[in-house]
């Protein structure tokens, strides 16, 4: 579907606003009756987690160098800055070696071991998913010992985990611990979809960087439509540092049938390409795509491109629901406007100030979309009442929470444009024209463009002089301005 990729990034016209979070950990500790003892874990949520949304797993075990606030952090990074996954919730059970029970020199459990393999199975992970709402896609990524565990869990019961993360397993000898894959275990993973990623340092011992390629030599074998392997192998990593290097390289691979969710048929419409990936995504992972910004803003950019608007309206329909903040309920109203449905799309500015008034009005996030949608609605649905326009501007220029001068040359653009309050919109021009002088040149209004409006609000003002001055600046910077030309064509005749 290279439409929708190509537009899911640009969003030139729709407007996002992150909230600001900082992710913090949820500690829980639940008595477990396989353990006859209680198990400490720390749950990281998606920091735009939501009780009716279905996240995937990933769990890790407080050992060694793997890090839970680091692997929550770069897990949030890439789902909702690089929009590369799914917004995951991370779990970090605190545990210690005695507890999971692992032997190098056999490769097995200790009882103890498979009690809290059971605990998880049967008390643990099923409170994690009615609680926080995760699905029952559970990764599993562990480190040294911890990664090492995890092949016993993946040669001996392979129906815990969906994938597995593995960061320089351990290796104490020859055959300690062994790594052989049973004709049981390649009839499980020809028929069961499952992931499994091995990194090695460069600067790690020998004998690990032996084991990683054992693994590796071995488990593609399994590799198939089902079965998805990937080794790889860090210059300058050692066994403590491997976690920071291969966590991106891993979380990719991990998620690669998510990003693969918009491959198809681009013969269907943008609402049946929608309904297709969402129902990839069930059958995966159990979830859907969450109604943000980085899911229907490329979707609505498309069925607008290919003036499809029965799928316009069917994307936002799909993704309206109650979680809608009051920015997504502005940007499904810009692209109905923009798409010619002008009565339909005031409908979601209005929804948009009720969101925002009812639900989100001490917040930031919530005034920068409120300032949004007053300019929206001053510029596309007041021109016939240009008072409400320049009342709307004026609000949002005086917001207490957002500092935008901008807004001065919309409304001295506005005055022009309408001849409403010149003198006024004038002195807003003259103020931005300040301003402007300590804003980056390329991604600010043009000078010209300043300079034109004021040449425009002093001849209202029938200010030959000044009107000539401002036009002179124009035509210095742009020589075939028409409009400027055509100001002082008329000044040169009067």
């Amino acid at each position: 579907m290279e439409n929708w990729r190509k537009f899911a990034t640009l969003g030139l016209f729709i407007v996002f606003f992150g909230h600001v979070y900082a992710q913090q950990a949820h500690k829980e500790i639940r008595y477990v009756a396989r353990l006859k003892d209680s198990i400490a874990y720390k749950v990281w949520l998606p920091d735009n987690w939501n009780a009716q949304q279905k996240y995937p797993l990933m769990v890790m075990y407080n050992y060694g160098a793997a890090n839970d606030q680091v692997l929550a952090a770069t897990v949030n990074y890439y789902a909702n800055h690089l929009q590369k996954i799914p917004n995951t919730i991370v779990v970090n059970i605190m545990v210690n070696m005695d507890q999971i029970g692992y032997n190098y020199e056999t490769g097995a459990l200790t009882e103890a071991g498979k009690n809290l393999v059971l605990g998880l199975r049967e008390e643990i992970f099923p409170a994690i998913r009615k609680k926080y709402g995760a699905s029952a896609y559970t990764s599993y990524i562990g480190q040294s010992y911890a990664a090492s565990y995890a092949n016993y869990l993946f040669l001996n019961d392979p129906t815990l985990f969906n994938a597995y993360i593995l960061i320089a397993p351990e290796k104490i000898g020859e055959g300690q611990p062994g790594f052989e894959i049973s004709e049981g275990n390649q009839r499980f993973y020809s028929k069961n979809k499952r992931i499994y990623y091995v990194a090695s340092g460069e600067d790690d011992m020998a004998r690990r960087i032996a084991y990683a390629e054992e693994i590796a030599q071995k488990a593609k074998r399994l590799d198939t439509i089902s079965f998805k392997f990937k080794y790889r192998h860090f210059a300058n990593a050692d066994h403590n540092t491997l976690f920071a290097y291969a966590l991106p390289n891993a979380l990719e691979f991990l998620y690669k049938p998510y990003q693969e969710i918009w491959d198809g048929d681009d013969k269907l419409t943008v609402y049946q390409q929608l309904q297709q990936a969402e129902a990839r995504l069930k059958n995966y992972y159990g979830i859907s795509l969450e109604p943000a910004f980085k899911n229907y803003n490329g979707l609505l950019m498309a069925a607008t491109q290919q003036k499809d608007t029965s799928s316009l309206l069917a994307v936002i329909k799909h993704f309206e629901n109650e979680r809608c903040k009051g920015i997504d309920y502005r940007n499904f109203g810009y692209m109905l406007n923009i798409n010619g449905l002008a009565k339909l799309a005031y409908t979601y500015y209005q929804k948009a100030l009720d969101k925002i008034n009812s639900a989100e009005i001490h917040t930031k996030s919530g005034h920068q979309a409120l300032v949004t949608c007053y300019r929206d609605m001053a510029l596309n649905f007041n021109k016939d009442k240009p008072a409400q326009g320049w009342e709307l501007l004026e609000k949002a220029l005086k917001d207490p929470y957002i500092r935008d001068v901008s807004f001065k040359y919309d409304l001295g653009k506005f005055a022009v444009e309408n001849n409403i309050n010149v003198e006024q919109g004038l002195n807003y021009l003259l103020s931005f024209a300040n301003d402007r002088r300590n804003m980056v040149d390329i991604i600010n209004v043009p000078y010209r463009r300043i300079n034109l409006l004021l040449a425009k609000a002093y001849a209202i003002l029938k200010d030959k002089n000044k009107s000539i001055y401002y036009v002179q600046l124009v035509l210095k910077e742009e020589p075939k301005n028409t409009d400027a030309l055509a100001l002082l064509e008329k000044w040169l005749k009067d």
